[in-house]
C-alpha cells in the first residue's frame, strides 16, 4: 500500500458495505465513501515540485463530501495531516481552505513540517518557524487534538528539542 507521502489522500481500506452501490461508483470515483472520510487525509501546502503525483486536492474532496453528505448526510471523524513549506504555513490566512471544507468534521489534526521544507536549510541556517499564522488559524469546532511534528536531521537534533 502506498504512503501518505506517496499519494495525498486514498480511501479506506476497510468495507463498504455503507455505500449503495450508485452512490459507491460516484463517491468512490472522487475517492470517498463515508469510511473513508473517518481515515487520514493528508494535504500539500507545497509549491508543486514539491508535492507528490498523485494526490487529492481541497476542490476534489470537497466534490466528494458534497456527494457523500446528499446521499449518507453528515458524517463524523477523520484526519488531517497537512505537510506545509514554511513559506506556504507562514503566508497563509486559509490555510489553503483545508479547514473550510463542508460537510468534514475531523478529529484531529497534524501539521507536519519536514526538515527540507524549512528556510535555509540547504545553508544549514539556524531552524526557526515564525509564529504568525497560528494566529490565523481557526479549526473546525469538531477537532479535539492538534500536533505539530517537526522532522529533522539527528545532526540537529537539539535544535528541535
Amino acid at each position: 500500500m502506498d504512503s501518505a507521502r506517496d499519494q495525498g489522500m486514498r480511501p479506506a481500506t476497510g468495507p463498504t458495505q455503507n455505500c449503495s452501490e450508485p452512490a459507491k461508483k460516484s463517491t468512490w470515483r472522487h475517492g470517498l465513501c463515508p469510511l473513508s472520510v473517518r481515515s487520514m487525509h493528508t494535504f500539500w501546502m507545497a509549491s508543486w515540485d514539491r508535492t507528490p503525483e498523485r494526490m487529492t486536492t481541497v476542490e476534489q474532496m470537497q466534490q466528494g463530501l458534497d456527494l457523500i453528505y446528499d446521499r449518507h448526510g453528515e458524517v463524523q471523524g477523520g484526519r488531517i495531516r497537512g505537510f506545509p513549506q514554511l513559506w506556504k504555513l507562514e503566508s497563509t490566512r486559509d490555510f489553503d481552505r483545508i479547514f473550510t471544507m463542508h460537510h468534514f468534521y475531523p478529529k484531529s489534526v497534524t501539521i507536519t513540517i519536514r526538515y527540507t521544507d524549512t528556510w535555509m536549510w540547504e545553508h544549514n541556517e539556524e531552524l526557526h518557524i515564525e509564529g504568525a499564522w497560528g494566529k490565523w488559524l481557526v479549526l473546525p469546532s469538531s477537532v479535539s487534538g492538534f500536533c505539530i511534528d517537526i522532522e529533522s536531521v539527528k545532526r540537529r537534533k537539539d535544535e528541535v528539542d
